[in-house]
């Protein structure tokens, strides 16, 4: 089991889906934090232990790569929960961003902490790890 918490950006519907399919799953909406800040989302998830999924892929990019530089500044160095970004498909409903993610953490060697995921339509549905 993994757990997600959805940035604004997602179809609330997915966590649905993901919690059909045995993961816990939070959203911005159900957490009252609408409209914050992606660094204060990326945080917010990792206090909490969760990979954080959205669209926003730009962003978290940059987030994830100050992460990594920062983390070896810091004295006791913390990985975050992971990121998740999807690209935003023509046609594409809730589950099928659910069965993609789900997809992804079905190999239990799968490790999502401290690493970014893209998910792209155009290379058939998908999983990418990004370096910086």
């Amino acid at each position: 089991m993994a757990f997600f918490y959805l940035d604004e950006d997602m179809p609330i519907a997915v966590a649905g889906f993901l919690v059909t399919a045995g993961h816990s799953a939070r959203t911005t909406v159900v957490e009252r934090r609408l409209g914050r800040w992606d660094a204060d989302q990326l945080l917010y998830a990792t206090e909490r232990g969760w990979t954080i999924v959205t669209h926003n892929r730009r962003d978290y990019r940059a987030l994830h790569e100050g992460w990594i530089v920062w983390s070896g500044l810091w004295r006791e160095p913390q990985p975050h929960g992971g990121i998740l970004t999807l690209d935003k498909g023509i046609g594409l409903a809730a589950s099928d961003y659910a069965e993609a993610i789900t997809q992804l953490v079905a190999d239990p060697a799968q490790i999502l902490a401290n690493r970014t995921y893209e998910w792209f339509t155009r290379a058939g549905g998908q999983w990418v790890q990004w370096r910086p």
